[in-house]
C-alpha cells in the first residue's frame, strides 16, 4: 500500500510582545549591534504568559 501526504493550507501567528534587540542585549553579555551584524535580527516577538505552542498553532491553523 502506498501512502501519500499533500500540504492543504498554511497559517501564521505572531506573539503580540515585541522586544526590540537592544532591551534583549542588556541581559546578556552583548550589544544590539553585534547581534544584528551576525543575525540580522532586530527584534523578536515573545509568547505572552497565556500563550503555548499549541494554542498559537490553533490560532494559525484557524486562520484568525
Amino acid at each position: 500500500m502506498t501512502r501519500y501526504s499533500r500540504v492543504i493550507g498554511t497559517g501564521g501567528y505572531l506573539p503580540k510582545e515585541v522586544r526590540i534587540m537592544s532591551k534583549i542585549s542588556q541581559t546578556v553579555d552583548t550589544s544590539d549591534s553585534w547581534i544584528y551584524e551576525r543575525t540580522g535580527i532586530k527584534s523578536r516577538r515573545i509568547a505572552g504568559p497565556n500563550e503555548s505552542a499549541a494554542s498559537m498553532a490553533e490560532i494559525a491553523a484557524a486562520g484568525l
